[in-house]
């Protein structure tokens, strides 16, 4: 025969033998909360860089792309385009389709999301802007330096051909520890 088990009250029927429940002391609580904070001060800084690089590069990669579509524009159309820094964070394109005082004229703000760029150095000549004539061949070189963060990158024109470059030029350490 089979022996029942024996039930002492109504909390055995239904969860079985009453157990206790174990909980976290303290000290794993602390263990824990240091090992997070080791990693997130690891990550952070990583994660601050990367978003820097990717926002100079981005600006880079936009400055380039509009100088060129410009160039392009200039040998479709055989009018003149004309290239301008307005400010430390903007600059302006112009289209010589009705002469330079109708002319069409776009501006870009690399001030906000998603670039937060700004222009650091800029060699446009002695005239302060780089034209492009009908056949796409600028005035001249060209060299800027566009930053984010710690980040800098360079957009470089060729003043024979007119082809357009950029590459990353620094990565400034951010510094660690406080004062």
């Amino acid at each position: 025969m089979h022996a029942r088990p024996r039930i002492t009250g109504p909390r055995e029927l239904i969860a079985g033998p009453l157990r206790l429940a174990r909980a976290f002391t303290l000290v794993e609580f602390v263990i824990v909360l240091a090992i997070i904070a080791t990693i997130s001060a690891i990550a952070v800084p990583r994660y601050q860089l990367a978003t820097a690089r990717y926002r100079a590069i981005g600006a880079a990669r936009r400055l380039a792309a509009d100088i060129e579509t410009m160039r392009q524009d200039a040998i479709a159309r055989s009018l003149g385009q004309r290239f301008r820094i307005r400010s430390s964070t903007t600059y302006q394109l112009t289209d010589n389709t009705a002469g330079w005082a109708a002319a069409s004229v776009r501006s870009i703000d690399l001030s906000s999301d998603p670039y937060r760029a700004r222009f650091t150095t800029t060699d446009l000549g002695n005239d302060g802007e780089l034209l492009f004539n009908g056949y796409g061949i600028p005035d001249g070189a060209a060299t800027m330096t566009l930053s984010s963060g710690v980040v800098a990158a360079q957009v470089s024109v060729d003043g024979q051909t007119g082809a357009v470059s950029t590459r990353v030029v620094s990565i400034t350490a951010p510094a660690l520890g406080g004062s």
